[in-house]
This record gives C-alpha cells, structure tokens and sequence, in this order.
C-alpha cells in the first residue's frame, strides 16, 4: 500500500484507542463470519489470475510506485484528480475535502516502523473467512484497485512491507468490509495492495 506514514506520536493514543475500538463495536454487530461464508459459497481464485500483475510488475523492474503511476494514467478519467477538482469552477468546503483525498491516506505508524520484508504467517481470522475476503479481492483486481502476485514476485518489489489482509462485518452487507473498501470512499488515490498468493 502506497500511503503516507506519520508517527503516532503526533496523535493522542487515547484518541486513537477510543476511535478504533468504536469502530470495532459498530463493524462488529451487523453480520457472523457465518453470513460471510454463505456469501463466498466455497469461492475460489481462477488459477491464472495473477499472471497479468506478475508480468506488468515484471516489465517495470518490480517498481511498485512506477507500475501504480501507470495504472492510475490508464484510469485517469474515472478517478479523482486535481484537474477533475479544478474543472468543476469552484471551491467550498466539500471541494477542499476532495483535494485532501487525492494526496491519499495516512497510516499511523510507531516512530520506529521498519518494513518487515517478508509475509507474516496467516491469521487465523483470514484462514476461516479466506473465501469471502478472496472474492471481494477478485472484484477489486478486475477493477485494477488490486495487485495479486506470487509471494516470489511480491518479495522482488524493494521496502516491501507485508500486512495482514483483514475481513471486518459491514451493516447491509453480509460479504463484510476488507481493507480498501472503495464502497465507502477508503481507497484513495495512490492506494494499492500487493497480496500474498
């Protein structure tokens, strides 16, 4: 994920603690990992579906940001730029918002964060839930949201760093909520995930 990392020394840990575990209560009471399940019906990925990110990663020398910067030339008239914001003839406070988008999504991170380099072992969470939370991903890499590579690939790319892929309930829908949900606005530009396969 490209992303802008600021310490969370910045922030009050307090806030930051009272924030995340509301969201976790309300994500939480919607939906079971058993209505996600029904959802997925035993999903699988197609067998060849990281053969297209493989290659276009391969033909820019694993250069993540420069593969990204393409990716986001090609869909330049459907996303949200600058120049989209400029061409709408004014500014208030919704335009100024849309401006903050653009620049892409903060991370908070300790002030001692060094990409781990190499995946971390599946969550349990993600071993139970791995059908519904691969086919949300299949809808978001059709779209190009998502790169989906070999593990091998992926640790070709230089300062990666692996996180978990998580699966959270979202009320009205029983698939959940995954990191990068573009549903609800989440995937900024400049957003994109390299995940394990």
């Amino acid at each position: 994920m490209i992303s802008k990392l600021i310490p969370s020394a910045e922030l009050a840990k307090e806030q930051i603690l009272a924030l995340l575990q509301s969201a976790w209560k309300v994500s939480e009471a919607a939906f079971s990992e058993q209505d996600a399940l029904i959802w997925a019906d035993d999903y699988h990925f197609p067998g060849n579906i990281s053969d297209r990110d493989t290659f276009a990663l391969k033909s820019v020398g694993y250069d993540l940001s420069a593969l990204v910067r393409q990716r986001q030339y090609i869909m330049r008239h459907d996303r949200l730029s600058l120049s989209r914001i400029d061409s709408l003839g004014f500014e208030n406070k919704d335009t100024l918002l849309l401006r903050e988008l653009v620049v892409g999504m903060e991370v908070v991170v300790d002030s001692t964060f060094v990409p781990n380099g190499k995946p971390p072992p599946m969550r349990p969470k993600y071993l139970r839930l791995a059908p519904a939370v691969n086919k949300i991903l299949f809808d978001l890499h059709k779209d190009g949201h998502v790169l989906i590579v070999p593990t091998d690939v992926a640790k070709a790319i230089p300062g990666i760093h692996y996180s978990s892929t998580h699966w959270a309930p979202k009320a009205g829908k029983p698939q959940g909520r995954q990191l990068g949900d573009p549903s609800n606005g989440s995937l900024k530009n400049g957003e994109r995930y390299v995940i394990q396969h």
